[in-house]
């Protein structure tokens, strides 16, 4: 018997279905398997539209987990979209997908439409599920998190067993300000099913910008983030060992960008985490740097994060915001985000 609302007749397509999406947040090899599996899926039902979405979501993860499959994972993801666009026209998850594809390729003005167009494709929605989330993403993407934030207020309230939402939620808490509500929703979802890397190093994040941690408590959370954590870098063992040794950590980030194991955006990005907490401004734009230009990562919300030394009123990071079209896009829209505003006609500062 396959289950209501799976769109598949097929029950060994909709076993792959559920096999790959229990495999998305485990690691480079899991979603490598997921794909593999969705591949499969729609092999048996080539009209199976959840898979067909699955895949493009695996895609999109194999780019940023596994560099040398990028450009594959790129080229297959334009079949994907055809196929999806064949048999899931106007649906807000469409929509979805293709502003998040023109977000990467930074075409901004097209990737807001085509979240606006997500949301009227499905007017009852008043922002929330599926039709709500792709204008939320925009929102975060290009530094409004205060706008972006209702849907996930929502979203979680809405279904508050689910784990995705409180993570999103969490983050963006902290990153407009209120750490104290995301540390208390930090713990309301431990006992949640599904991944929590995430949302535990996110709590490292907020223990570490705040100014009463010990060593122990900073530790501790690191701790708790690495046993979750399946494909820690030798850079995070040596931090959790050498909390109070600056220059030895400092070293060993400097020696860890250079890495070629390292080269892919979810270690970039907490090497930006952890030059920024040891006060090295450089090494975190330079590996802010290479994460959105050299490695072209589409994960724009941690350009917002909130960073402890003033990276963003550096000329470096204002010229990754030129680099990625972001400030043509304020220019030519007239409406700039909650961190940086115009100067002039020709420039700009950031917060």
């Amino acid at each position: 018997r396959v289950e209501a609302g799976s769109n598949t007749a097929n029950p060994d397509a909709y076993d792959k279905y559920l096999r790959a999406m229990a495999l998305r947040s485990s690691g480079q090899q899991g979603i490598q398997r997921a794909a593999q599996l969705l591949r499969e899926a729609v092999a048996l039902d080539p009209d199976y539209v959840a898979a067909w979405f699955g895949l493009s979501r695996a895609l999109v993860n194999i780019e940023v987990w596994d560099p040398a499959q990028s450009s594959a994972a790129r080229e297959e993801r334009k079949v994907v979209r055809a196929r999806l666009e064949a048999l899931a026209a106007d649906t807000p998850t469409l929509r979805g997908m293709l502003s998040d594809e023109l977000a990467q390729q930074h075409n901004w003005s097209g990737a807001e439409a085509e979240a606006r167009a997500a949301l009227e494709a499905d007017t009852a929605s008043s922002a929330t599920g599926a039709a709500g989330r792709p204008l939320a993403f925009f929102n975060w993407y290009v530094g409004r998190p205060a706008e972006a934030i209702p849907y996930f207020e929502r979203d979680a309230s809405t279904d508050p067993l689910a784990r995705s939402p409180s993570v999103f939620l969490q983050i963006l808490l902290d990153t407009i300000g209120r750490p104290e509500e995301a540390q208390a929703e930090y713990l309301r979802s431990k006992d949640l099913v599904g991944d929590q890397t995430a949302a535990n190093w996110n709590a490292v994040r907020r223990i570490w910008s705040g100014d009463s941690a010990s060593n122990a408590e900073i530790r501790a959370q690191l701790q708790v983030y690495l046993e979750s954590e399946q494909q820690p870098m030798n850079l995070d063992l040596f931090i959790a060992d050498n909390l109070e040794d600056r220059s030895a950590v400092l070293a060993k980030i400097r020696e860890a960008i250079d890495d070629p194991a390292n080269q892919v955006v979810s270690r970039l990005n907490r090497i930006v985490r952890y030059a920024d907490h040891f006060g090295d401004r450089d090494l975190a734009l330079e590996a802010l740097r290479r994460q959105y230009i050299d490695h072209k990562s589409s994960y724009y919300s941690y350009l917002w994060d909130p960073f402890e030394t003033p990276l963003r009123t550096d000329p470096r990071f204002k010229q990754i915001l030129r680099d990625i079209r972001l400030v043509e896009y304020f220019q030519a829209s007239g409406k700039w985000n909650d961190f940086c505003k115009p100067m002039g006609n020709d420039d700009f500062e950031c917060e």
